[in-house]
Parts: C-alpha cells; sequence; structure tokens
C-alpha cells in the first residue's frame, strides 16, 4: 500500500492480536531502522526488540536470549553460535577466519539464523512481521528467503509490509493490497476526530477533500487543523504539512529532533545527548526534549 495507507498501524495491531489470542505462538517484529542499506539491519531490530527493553549492553541481552531458546532445543549448541548473530547484526567484530572465508560465514550464519527460528516455531508456532520492506537491506531480503525456503514444512508465516514501489520482493504466497479508505470510511475516521457539529462540518469536507482516502494524512489534518489554526489553509500533502508542524517547533526542539534524526529510527536518549553542547544541556535537558516531542506526538 502507499504511504500513510495504514500498512504500520496494521502491522503493530497483528503483533498485539497474535499475543493476545495466540499465547503460545511466538512473533518478531521489525521495520525498516532508517540507516539505508545496513547489511541485516532488519535482523538486527528483529532480535533487540525479541530480548525487549533494556538498560544494559544490547549484544550481551541478545547473546543470552539466543543462549537460552537454542540451548533449550539443541544438544550441539555453542557459543559460537549467538556470537555468529552478534556479528550478522554488527555487534560484534568479525574473526580472521571469517573475513577469509566470507561466503562460509554467511552459510553458517544463516543457518544458526534458521535454526533459532525452527526452535520458535516448534513451540507454537512462529510470525515474522516487516514493515517498510521496499527500504530493506538485499542481504536482510535474501536471509528472509533462505528462512521461508529452508523452513517450508516449519508452522512459520511471514506477513511483510512494502509500497508499490519496493524494489525487494519474496515472491508473496498471497498478495493483499491495502487501498485508501472509501468515502463512508474516510468520514467516520474525520468525525471520530473531529467530532459533528455545523461548526466543523466545513473544515470536515475540506479535509477530506484534501486527504483522498489516505487516513494517516486525514490524521495529520485534524491534528494540524487544531494544533496550527490551519483550517483556512490546509497543507497540500502530507510532506508540507509534516513541514508546517516542524517549522512550528521552537528552535531548541528543532535541533534536538535534527540531532535524533541523525541517529536513525530508534536512538538513545545518551546518543543524542553526546551530540549536544553543554549549553544546549543546560537550557532543557535532552530527556526533556525528547519528551515534549513525544507529547508533541
Amino acid at each position: 500500500g502507499q504511504a500513510g495507507v495504514g500498512k504500520s498501524h496494521l502491522l503493530i495491531t497483528l503483533g498485539r492480536r497474535i499475543a493476545e489470542r495466540w499465547p503460545d505462538m511466538q512473533f518478531m517484529m521489525a521495520a525498516h531502522d532508517g540507516h539505508g542499506q545496513v547489511p541485516f539491519s532488519l535482523f538486527r531490530a528483529m532480535l533487540l526488540g525479541a530480548t525487549g527493553p533494556s538498560a544494559g549492553n544490547a549484544a550481551h541481552s541478545i547473546s543470552r536470549w539466543v543462549t537460552t531458546v537454542l540451548s533449550a532445543h539443541n544438544t550441539n549448541f555453542d557459543q559460537g553460535k549467538a556470537n555468529d548473530l552478534l556479528r550478522l547484526v554488527g555487534l560484534a567484530q568479525s574473526t580472521e577466519g571469517d573475513d577469509a572465508n566470507p561466503e562460509g560465514w554467511r552459510q553458517r550464519v544463516f543457518g544458526v539464523m534458521s535454526d533459532l527460528c525452527a526452535t520458535l516455531a516448534a513451540r507454537g508456532g512462529l510470525v515474522l512481521l516487516v514493515d517498510d520492506m521496499h527500504d530493506t537491506d538485499v542481504g536482510s531480503i535474501e536471509l528472509l528467503q533462505h528462512i521461508t525456503r529452508t523452513l517450508s514444512d516449519f508452522p512459520v508465516l511471514v506477513i511483510g509490509f512494502s509500497r508499490p514501489d519496493g524494489t525487494h520482493d519474496l515472491a508473496p504466497t498471497q498478495e493483499l493490497v491495502l487501498e485508501p479508505l472509501g468515502a463512508e470510511g474516510a468520514r467516520a475516521l474525520a468525525v471520530d476526530l473531529l467530532g459533528e457539529g455545523r461548526a466543523v462540518a466545513s473544515l470536515t469536507d475540506r479535509i477530506l477533500d484534501r486527504a483522498g482516502g489516505n487516513p494517516l494524512f486525514i490524521e495529520e489534518l485534524a491534528k494540524a487543523a487544531g494544533d496550527l489554526r490551519l483550517s483556512a489553509d490546509l497543507p497540500v500533502s502530507l510532506h508540507a504539512l509534516l513541514q508546517a508542524r516542524y517549522d512550528s517547533l521552537p528552535g531548541p526542539t528543532r535541533l534536538t529532533l535534527q540531532q535524533a534524526a541523525i541517529v536513525g529510527r530508534t536512538f538513545l536518549t545518551a546518543t543524542v545527548d553526546a551530540q549536544r553542547t553543554d549549553e544546549e544541556r543546560a537550557a532543557q535537558p535532552t530527556a526533556m526534549q525528547l519528551e515534549s516531542l513525544l507529547r508533541a506526538g
């Protein structure tokens, strides 16, 4: 589906429903992290998400989780397999042997990831939820293809979300196109956001005319109409709307947002804090700046 049509919202909802309805089923969820074509970034996000939030070292958390999962079902498990996965996702240095034989390392680590998925699937099924496949790096796509081929007899389901112009495909067994909302659904969403009555009727109609059924655009236009006093002149595109919201932020907050964007979609407060000057931190602590951005939506 096109940008803003609801793919990411559907992904989050699917993950929540799977956890609620089938508690024994395992699932891993990830999206492109904004770092361009960083090798295997999708699986880095999956492993970090599977281990849960941790204030400690990410490599240690992943290693401990992988060790626990594999050792419980594989008598041939050794710590080297966990280390291979850490190297796969860029959390450990490669060895001289791996550098000398990259194809051999690739085959070995693809096998380790498949073993991990097979072990999870044996617990009651495994679902891999993948967002932004159109931006995902080639290595991640090739590893996904390897897993689907190798585990074709296992209860493993891969659900991928992509835009129509995506360059990497997994040859889907079934494809579902998310279309923009119809007139009835779009109006129901707008009314839910803006309320009913003569006071907002004209604004609702103009938002629906401008958004073209795109649910994200409807939500953002409704928010902008209140936050930015844009009821008389709505932005012509989602990009223009987001630019208007960005321009409305105070200068220090915009700078913090720029610093966070450099890191990527996922970041630690400490990473952003390291980019700021002492004067900027004294004016407002980084955590408070980021919290204000979250509240602003």
